[in-house]
């Protein structure tokens, strides 16, 4: 909050000054003093007047307007000293004050509240003085490049994702951009699916996209952050053509999503290799097969081949690994190492 601000300040002036001195809101309240005793005591009969006046053997000094609130220094002192005295702290604080919201951008102060570094009593007051509007839902957005190491990455991302003036995006790492954006009331999915082609089509960089829940309290962004996240990390599990990942459709994605690389490596090894050792071909198949809930006549149509040769290629593979995927039970562990395996190989 503001008076933690001040408070810091001026603890660091006490020494330099004599008389006690501090600073009071509107209502005569005490929210800093070099005096800690005094914080939080009402100055009785106390009224905001213009820059420099004196009241009750005290000098006062108007700060400049401060979102709903209005501040004065003050010093305990009359003496011909004193109105000096009031002015140059005055004078200290409105610059150390502009040269703290220079310091931090929006986008800036956004960050740390995504990566938990905001406390809570901190968060609306300084939203107050940034200019953030906390009324409407934001949602969150982790997109990763799938293309080798591009340096303007998160240029690229800054022409394209961020196309609104309350978009805020920074670098998470060098393959990863997180935006925060207000909830337009958009179709979100389609919005990034069309962001992410342009992306591909100007620039040449394949790129997927995770994509939290949206909620109306800023205080959520990590939490928001953590949905989106791994909503990014399961959209290669589900599929590696799958661009676009929702935190609310990730199903037993989000499951594989979890998983780290040790636990990959594991549990590929339990199972048979030749399960996954299928050629490009074959694992389409498999692919367009499950997607058709284990259809063969719709899968044969949608591959442009002839039902007997789809089922002599399902055939082949339960040759191979044993399992039928016509059966519901073995279609599943295939699909789940495909999974586990597309999750391993991103490096996610």
């Amino acid at each position: 909050m503001v008076n933690r601000f001040y408070q810091r300040i001026i603890s660091e002036l006490r020494m330099t000054i004599r008389p006690v001195f501090g600073v009071i809101d509107r209502n005569g309240a005490v929210i800093a003093c070099s005096d800690e005793s005094q914080i939080g005591r009402t100055i009785e009969g106390f009224r905001m007047e213009q820059d420099l006046f004196e009241q009750n053997g005290k000098t006062f000094r108007t700060l400049p307007a401060s979102s709903a609130n209005r501040y004065a220094v003050f010093v305990q002192s009359t003496e011909p000293s004193a109105p000096e005295q009031a002015s140059l702290i005055a004078s200290f604080l409105t610059i150390m004050m502009k040269e703290d919201e220079a310091s931090e951008s929006q986008t800036e102060f956004l960050r740390k509240v995504l990566y938990g570094q905001i406390p809570e009593g901190l968060l609306y007051e300084k939203l107050k003085r940034l200019s953030i509007n906390d009324k409407v839902g934001h949602y969150v957005a982790v997109v990763h490049s799938l293309s080798a190491y591009e340096p303007r990455f998160y240029h690229f991302c800054d022409t394209f994702l961020a196309a609104h003036d309350k978009d805020y995006i920074f670098l998470d790492e060098e393959r990863n951009v997180i935006l925060i954006r207000e909830d337009s009331k958009e179709d979100i999915e389609k919005v990034f699916l069309q962001q992410l082609k342009q992306l591909e089509s100007q620039y040449g960089i394949s790129a997927s996209a995770g994509i939290s829940q949206v909620s109306m309290d800023l205080l959520d962004l990590p939490e928001l952050y953590r949905q989106a996240e791994l909503a990014m990390r399961s959209a290669c599990a589900c599929d590696p053509a799958k661009t676009v990942m929702m935190s609310g459709h990730l199903g037993y994605a989000g499951v594989i999503g979890r998983m780290s690389q040790e636990e990959c490596r594991k549990y590929l090894e339990e199972i048979d290799p030749d399960l996954i050792a299928q050629d490009e071909e074959m694992l389409f198949t498999v692919r367009k097969f499950l997607e058709n809930d284990l259809n063969i006549s719709e899968t044969a149509k949608k591959l442009y081949i002839n039902r007997n040769t789809l089922i002599y290629r399902l055939n082949k593979i339960q040759k191979d690994t044993g399992l039928d995927l016509r059966k519901f039970d073995d279609a599943m562990t295939f699909k789940t190492a495909l999974m586990v395996r597309n999750h391993q190989n991103s490096g996610r």
